[in-house]
């Protein structure tokens, strides 16, 4: 087993299996689990394996967590990631916000 971050009735955790690693999350996830997010997912990315994402323990998530679940997404690819995502279908509404595109501005113009 790897790294563990428990916090109350938070849990990020890391489990290395033969030719695939497994990152469970449960609880509340917010920008305070984030930073735990971020080094579980270093962790089981660094072993060349596909990883497992399974989110089905989150009872809540916020937009920034959201959006670093979105970022190992585009940094692995969805070939090496696998989501699992909670039965909740708000949560799982708010977990689909991480695959959209990111509002960009329009070049301001000299006139």
């Amino acid at each position: 087993m790897g790294a563990s971050q428990r916090g109350g009735e938070v849990s990020i955790e890391t489990v290395h299996e033969g030719r695939r690693s497994r990152v469970i999350a449960a609880g509340e996830m917010d920008l305070a689990s984030v930073v735990a997010l971020n080094r579980a997912m270093s962790e089981a990315s660094s072993r060349g394996v596909p990883v497992d994402l399974d989110l089905s323990g989150v009872t809540f998530v916020d937009s920034r967590f959201s959006a670093a679940v979105g970022g190992w997404e585009r940094e692995l690819g969805r070939h090496r990631v696998r989501l699992e995502l909670p039965a909740d279908p708000r949560l799982r509404r708010l977990l689909g916000l991480r695959t959209r595109s990111r509002f960009r501005a329009r070049p301001v113009e000299d006139e």
